[in-house]
């Protein structure tokens, strides 16, 4: 490994060196040793260190952990919002991706990033607008590792993070503003109709009855189908 990979890599020999002494002035020692790069994907790969010992393979190992998690939420967040056949496309096409496949093999924090960035996103989507409070305590903690991934990760979630603040905001307050109207929509729709316009239709409005109390429609029926007239009046009363 050599330039930015080196480097990380360096950093990350150098927090397992540091985590085998433990004492109190621990965290300034990792701090000192990250730098300017936040800690959190250099944690992970201790472990790997201390079960496989230390190599270029153990170190970039880590990145295959991060390129399978990437995958994996990328077909979850594809399957949430258009179904499993969107899911399996956008894993694929994710996973072909060049640089994709020029960071999964090698020692570089963006792989990382991509991962935990995937999981956030996906993880806001089930809070349905932070409604389901599992779902929101998992994504608050989601955002929090990936900000101590890379500095960058900043400019990638920030819009779709208030995007979905300002609908959850805007939800509540449509709720609590039309919390004690029976009837949020007051309007009436007004239809000039014939047979023409109704005969293919009459099935979707007999299945609407309930729900069709503002329509107001003037319907002249052709002569001698004065029963499909009734029914048309029946339906729409």
């Amino acid at each position: 490994l050599y330039g930015d990979p080196g480097n990380h890599a360096r950093v990350s020999l150098a927090i397992f060196d540091i985590v085998r002494r433990p004492g109190l002035s621990l965290p300034a020692q990792i701090f000192d040793a990250t730098t300017f790069w936040p800690p959190f994907p250099y944690f992970l790969n201790q472990p790997l260190h201390a079960l496989f010992g230390i190599g270029t393979d153990v170190t970039v190992f880590t990145t295959t952990i991060f390129l399978a998690l990437a995958i994996i939420f990328t077909y979850l967040l594809g399957r949430r919002l258009y179904g499993v056949t969107a899911g399996l496309l956008a894993a694929f096409l994710f996973s072909s991706y060049p640089i994709v496949f020029m960071l999964s093999r090698t020692y570089y924090q963006d792989m990382a990033l991509a991962a935990l960035t995937t999981i956030t996103f996906y993880l806001m989507l089930r809070s349905e607008a932070f409604s389901q409070r599992r779902a929101t305590l998992l994504f608050g903690l989601s955002l929090g590792l990936t900000a101590l991934t890379k500095q960058g990760f900043f400019t990638i979630v920030t819009g779709p993070v208030l995007v979905a603040v300002g609908m959850a905001l805007a939800q509540e307050l449509l709720r609590a503003e039309f919390a004690a109207e029976k009837r949020v929509i007051d309007h009436y729709i007004y239809v000039l109709a014939g047979d023409g316009d109704l005969r293919e239709l009459i099935t979707a409005v007999e299945s609407l009855h309930d729900d069709l109390g503002s329509i107001i429609a003037r319907y002249t029926p052709t002569i001698g189908d004065r029963d499909f007239a009734r029914k048309v009046r029946s339906a729409i009363a």
